[in-house]
């Protein structure tokens, strides 16, 4: 999910003829010790000041928000068919069912049925039933809302004809013709355009949550519920329409519990506070105006042992990776085939050890690929052109212009500002005028910038992305593959290669774990080296600080923090 934004670990899948998944129900989780059982709210209020440091979010609405931020809303509000379980935090997950008991897939794993847990309601009292999902999903597929994340509906039959009758502005066609929802045996059937063993994972995206079919089919303007009294199904629920200033959760008194064995909800209330930037909302939690705040670059030694925070840090590996990405668009000038070698010149010239040393004071992995360590699949090293040496960089630029190459003016380099890339983008100019490469900032307002850079405007942009669910898949399919091109998507760069393309649909079809993990490897191949259209920085750590008095607080390796299980102690 981008960063601006939703979910490693092995997932355990038997491919055999009924391709059956067992799921412990939500509650119930054999005792792990994660688990926590209070009386709902009974916990106190909190000030979260961590989550939105450089403005409001987009969107929280599920079908359509992409960044992490608003991410942390939506899964605290919404629980879907599965989850990933980081029980004690583990850093590999289990997927489990939420709301779904079960699941099962049949032999070539094109069709899927999952089991949804009887006696479910969402917040306003409504039952969750297979139907809520059916709303969702066609809700979140409909052309006409446009979401970010609605190519992930591309696999489910149905979907390729409702975007070709909309096109042809045919009105006949108003759902997902492969999914159907049977409320009296609590069944819901999807079947797949193509095999995919993958698919129970992917479905714990927040993209596939339930709706309560009523509300949503009473909204006037579809891409405007988040703005008013949004219901959902999850631990959390608004207290009120949310503000440009502050989102407030309360408990949803009609939860039953989660995957790692949380049944009540401990807070009485999550205040999300919106700060101008990161500076600024670490400053207000020093002056204990909150209980959580996001580590501004250059204060990492507050972390480091002997540091006023040491022991009330999340830092720890997470699932997620800081790039940057060249637009490859009609118009970019430093797209297609003449620019390969200006491409990697920039990438072996940029010096990741020192960004890392320099901004994040060594509290972050230098990133070898764009896949991190802990998704099934990851292989170390696998980019050629990720290691500074500037000699080898000043030899393609050379053959560059040698071969014609010039660029029109200072390269930009764009990111969203508020956040703290600006730190990074300037040891980035050094190292490219080191190569001989003039640049200038162009930093955007964070509201804005990951619209404006997935609607063309990419030239060297910033991006990060935490996985959403752990596999392979997730960092290859959404952010490089033509599919994901679009306002509001995730391949900010435009990337659209046939090759890259072909050679994920494949892996995505493969029954064979190893064997499409080593596909997904090749498809990252090319995007690293043989194509070269993203430059690596370093994979993530978690970022945020906290209050000691808060209790269970961490962030999942997912990047978000499970609300449900955090108390505020007296």
């Amino acid at each position: 999910m981008g960063s601006k934004k939703v979910l490693g670990g092995v997932v355990a899948l038997v491919l055999s003829m009924g391709l059956v998944a067992s799921a412990c129900s939500s509650g119930d989780d054999g005792g792990s010790s994660s688990g926590t059982t209070a009386a709902a709210g009974a916990g106190g209020e909190v000030v979260d000041l961590a989550t939105f440091v450089a403005g409001p979010p987009d969107n929280i609405d599920p079908a359509l928000t992409t960044e992490l931020g608003g991410a942390q809303i939506t899964t605290a509000m919404f629980d879907g068919l599965t989850e990933f379980a980081y029980p004690d935090g583990a850093e590999k997950g289990e997927l489990k069912g939420l709301v779904a008991e079960s699941w099962e897939g049949n032999a070539d794993a094109t069709e899927w049925t999952f089991k949804v847990r009887d006696g479910l309601k969402f917040s306003n009292g409504d039952p969750v039933l297979p139907s809520s999902f059916k709303a969702g999903w066609d809700r979140a597929a409909n052309p006409e809302l446009a979401a970010g994340y609605g190519y992930l509906f591309d696999i489910v039959q149905g979907k390729a004809e409702w975007d070709e009758a909309a096109e042809k502005e045919d009105s006949s066609v108003t759902g997902l013709s492969g999914v159907t929802a049977n409320d009296e045996a609590m069944t819901l059937t999807v079947k797949l355009a193509k095999p995919y063993a993958d698919f129970p994972s992917v479905v714990s995206h927040i993209i596939f949550s339930p709706v309560p079919a009523k509300v949503v089919e009473g909204l006037k303007d579809q891409s405007d519920w988040d703005r008013g009294e949004m219901v959902g199904n999850g631990p959390f629920a608004l207290a009120a329409p949310r503000s440009e200033s502050e989102i407030v959760l309360v408990p949803n008194k009609n939860w039953t519990g989660d995957v790692v064995g949380t049944t009540k909800v401990s807070l009485g209330k999550i205040t999300f506070r919106v700060s101008k930037d990161e500076n600024a909302a670490f400053s207000s939690f020093q002056a204990g105006e909150g209980q959580t705040g996001a580590i501004p670059s250059g204060q990492y030694s507050l972390v480091q042992p002997g540091g006023a925070y040491e022991n009330t840090n999340t830092v720890k590996p997470q699932l997620g990776s800081y790039h940057f990405l060249f637009g490859m668009q009609e118009g970019s000038p430093v797209a297609g085939e003449k620019n390969l070698k200006l491409r990697q010149a920039i990438s072996l010239a940029v010096d990741r050890e020192q960004i890392n040393k320099a901004v994040y004071e060594g509290s972050r992995q230098t990133s070898t690929g764009v896949t991190p360590p802990g998704i099934p699949g990851f292989e170390k090293g696998l980019c050629k052109y990720c290691a500074f040496n500037l000699d080898e960089a000043k030899k393609l630029y050379a053959e560059w212009e040698a071969e014609g190459g010039s660029l029109p003016g200072p390269l930009k380099i764009q990111f969203n500002e508020g956040s703290g890339h600006e730190d990074v983008v300037a040891i980035m100019q050094a190292n490219l005028k080191e190569l001989g490469i003039e640049t200038e900032q162009d930093g955007r307002s964070d509201e804005t910038y990951f619209d404006e850079m997935s609607d063309g405007g990419c030239i060297l942009c910033r991006a990060g992305w935490f996985w959403d669910y752990p596999i392979y898949d997730n960092g290859m399919f959404d952010l490089f593959s033509k599919a994901a091109i679009g306002p509001g998507s995730n391949n900010l760069g435009q990337f659209s290669s046939d090759e890259f393309d072909g050679v994920v649909d494949t892996a995505r079809s493969n029954l064979d774990a190893a064997a499409r993990e080593q596909q997904f490897r090749s498809a990252e191949d090319i995007v690293l080296n043989q194509d070269t259209v993203v430059v690596p920085i370093n994979w993530y750590q978690g970022d945020q600080v906290f209050d000691a008095k808060l209790q269970n607080y961490r962030q999942e390796p997912l990047g978000w923090v499970r609300w449900e299980q955090v108390s505020l102690k007296k």
